[in-house]
């Protein structure tokens, strides 16, 4: 790519496309980002997000820094228990490197990443344009997010939790509850949200029948949300795919307009984040944005599609038999070093 202009336009005022303005600004570039709603990008109003940290050899959070990306608000997690259908746990830990961050998102809270990342981008010089629609021919960097539905998430966040241990998250394996996919609990001191993800579409009216089949049926989100105060509703969607370019037309597809999600697992942020930075890189630099991201999460995005593959056909079965085989082997706690050589 050529990018001989100074002025940058990008479509999408998501994480990815206001990482890649912010990043463009600061080198002196000339950016206008355009929304098609009337705020900043994000499905929701405000709920939690996680970073998976324990399957790099480096710290995330410290890597977006070195990027010149900052998260200003995060929860380290250093727990994961991790439920069977029948609630036989596994409990994963780590002691000092924290497993995941968990970090607020969404539209409408003065610490949601997204918010803050808003107000860096316009300090930067970035203009933004909501309630436009504009023809894709016309702007350089695509980040509308997702082109399909390949997965789905409903979910709701509340304040005042009570009876979970600190620094800890909670998945439950289930497909009566989140088909081929997990629910999970996502706590941010006091606060967390609860979700359940699945790759069945479906409609909200049944996801919210199917979550609340969840807070009704399982003892354990039953106690921790027993005092807990309904603050909003979570409901969105994902996609995924492995594309062989991200891009088209001459324009740079970034975060899920391109595809970029873990499939096995639904985590976005981390390339939405690496590929808005790695967009800006190559119009800056004048480097293939192919070239980029292949070589930093390629060979991810490749496994974790294949493993999506093979989670479609799991059953509670399945789960059942994993969950008993690990702790058979291995016992109820393990460490993340050990789990990851066998995740790998």
């Amino acid at each position: 790519m050529n990018f001989r202009q100074k002025k940058i336009k990008i479509l999408g005022a998501g994480i990815s496309g206001m990482v890649a303005g912010n990043i463009l600004a600061k080198n002196g570039y000339e950016v206008e980002i355009f929304e098609k709603r009337s705020r900043i990008g994000s499905f929701f109003k405000k709920d939690v997000h996680s970073l998976r940290n324990y399957c790099y050899n480096y710290d995330v959070i410290r890597k977006y820094k070195k990027l010149g990306i900052k998260i200003p608000y995060t929860y380290p997690i250093f727990k994961e228990f991790r439920f069977s259908p029948f609630l036989r746990c596994l409990e994963i830990y780590s002691k000092n490197k924290p497993l995941f961050y968990n970090f607020i998102r969404g539209y409408d809270s003065e610490n949601s990443f997204d918010v803050n990342l808003y107000k860096i981008a316009k300090k930067s010089g970035v203009k933004f344009y909501f309630n436009q629609v504009i023809d894709s021919s016309k702007v350089d960097i695509i980040a509308t997010g997702v082109r399909s539905i390949k997965g789905v998430a409903y979910g709701e966040h509340y304040e005042g939790i009570s009876g979970i241990t600190p620094n800890s998250l909670y998945i439950f394996l289930n497909n009566r509850y989140s088909p081929h996919g997990y629910s999970c609990i996502l706590p941010f001191n006091n606060e967390a949200s609860v979700v359940i993800i699945s790759t069945k579409k479906e409609s909200k009216e049944k996801l919210r029948k199917r979550f609340n089949n969840l807070k009704n049926n399982n003892p354990i989100i039953r106690k921790i949300l027993k005092d807990a105060v309904f603050k909003n509703e979570i409901f969105g969607y994902a996609f995924y795919d492995f594309p062989q370019s991200a891009i088209k037309n001459k324009k740079l597809y970034t975060g899920e307009a391109a595809g970029f999600l873990d499939a096995a697992t639904g985590f976005g942020t981390h390339y939405a984040i690496l590929s808005g930075y790695l967009a800006a890189k190559a119009i800056i630099e004048k480097i293939n944005y192919d070239y980029l991201w292949k070589k930093a999460f390629g060979e991810e995005l490749k496994k974790q599609y294949s493993q999506r593959m093979k989670l479609q056909k799991f059953d509670n079965n399945d789960y059942e038999q994993i969950i008993e085989n690990m702790i058979e082997n291995y016992g109820e706690k393990i460490p993340a070093s050990e789990y990851n050589k066998l995740h790998k």
